[in-house]
């Protein structure tokens, strides 16, 4: 007889195998009563990633499953396993994440307790490999995909579009039926354009300090020069999804306008930012 699954954890991983029995470990030792499964996707890996999920696999009381993504891209990978989820909640972490012990615990309570909300994301905090320089406090934390937004919930919609991070978001099974999965054409971001669409077509998100991972943060993320590269293509990510010209003044988020008017290439509203910046500078 089939045993029931009421949450779906799924993980996306390539070449990460050292990361991942960590992230492994800290899941089949959950402390929880939900009935759950941990769904791998091994993303065209070429490390020993399939010898750490079957020794996991061997000593598990929790389901764990292996799949096999050849395409390239993160966005192939979470949806394969979005393919394969049985549970009405699928939940995402990512390889280099330890999540709390009762974290799969947690997502289930607050989805119980909230069916007006159909997607839950919570704080990713840092576990540091060296001491951060001065200069790194928590407004550069978003190159490091790590995050925290107080200890109090609030609810975030289109009208306050704040993008949470796929290393601690769940969703509701129907999410995806109704938007789709997560989109190849962007390699960066892509959680950002899935919450974007889910915002968009009236989706409401929760952000609840209640469940908390912890990601590892290495040496070479605390560098000025790894900060430059991610907001150079992070920033490129952002303009193909046309952030700037969807939001509005009050920072809410709007359909992307239609017959949009360009100036040397650049959107209209660009040109008067920088005509009003600098009859401010004269």
């Amino acid at each position: 007889m089939t045993q029931p699954c009421h949450v779906s954890v799924v993980i996306s991983t390539h070449n990460r195998a050292d990361l991942l029995a960590g992230c492994l470990r800290s899941l089949v030792g959950s402390d929880t009563a939900v009935p759950f499964e941990v769904i791998v996707v091994d993303n065209a890996s070429t490390d020993d990633t399939r010898g750490v999920i079957e020794s996991v696999q061997r000593s598990a009381t929790v389901p764990v499953h292996y799949i096999r993504e050849p395409r390239q891209g993160v966005s192939y990978g979470r949806n394969a396993g979005i393919a394969r989820a049985a549970g009405q909640i699928i939940a995402f972490t990512d390889d280099d994440i330890q999540v709390s012990s009762d974290w799969v615990d947690a997502i289930h309570r607050l989805f119980e307790q909230r069916p007006d909300i159909d997607c839950i994301g919570g704080p990713v905090l840092p576990l540091w490999s060296n001491p951060p320089p001065d200069w790194l406090d928590s407004r550069h934390w978003s190159p490091l995909s790590v995050t925290d937004h107080g200890s109090h919930p609030f609810e975030i919609d289109a009208g306050h579009p704040l993008c949470l991070l796929t290393s601690n978001l769940a969703f509701r099974r129907g999410v995806f039926e109704r938007i789709g999965g997560f989109s190849p054409e962007f390699p960066r971001a892509q959680d950002h354009e899935l919450q974007m669409r889910f915002w968009l077509s009236g989706g409401r998100a929760l952000y609840s300090p209640a469940i908390v991972v912890h990601t590892a943060v290495p040496a070479e993320r605390m560098r000025v020069a790894y900060h430059r590269r991610w907001h150079s293509r992070n920033g490129r990510m952002c303009a193909r999804m046309k952030l700037r010209e969807r939001t509005g003044p009050d920072g809410s988020l709007r359909p992307s306008p239609k017959g949009e008017r360009l100036l040397c290439g650049a959107p209209a509203f660009l040109w008067r930012e920088l005509s009003s910046a600098l009859f401010d500078w004269a």
